[in-house]
């Protein structure tokens, strides 16, 4: 995942779009969603970060993110190496 403004590696809030890869709609298979929920818990507690709002689409994935002083694409690789696993 690239940052569109470096300067903004450390933040207080992030809006994120990420895909399934090639865009497949993933979010049609049973239990997609519960295993996206339970990866995204599981990193928030771990960075002790806060989710505001979150959209679970077919292809993709919106999330409003509160992680201060924390970088967004240490949280993301890490999120998605989770839910990769």
């Amino acid at each position: 995942m690239g940052l569109r403004y470096k300067e903004q590696q450390f933040g207080s809030s992030f809006f994120v779009t990420t895909t399934f890869k090639e865009h497949a709609p993933f979010g049609d298979i049973s239990g997609v969603y519960e295993q996206l929920a339970e990866s995204l818990s599981y990193r928030l507690n771990e960075t002790q970060s806060k989710l505001a709002a979150y959209v679970f689409m077919l292809s993709h994935i919106h999330l409003f993110l509160f992680i201060d002083g924390k970088s967004l694409a240490a949280f993301m690789r890490d999120f998605k190496k989770y839910t990769a696993q």
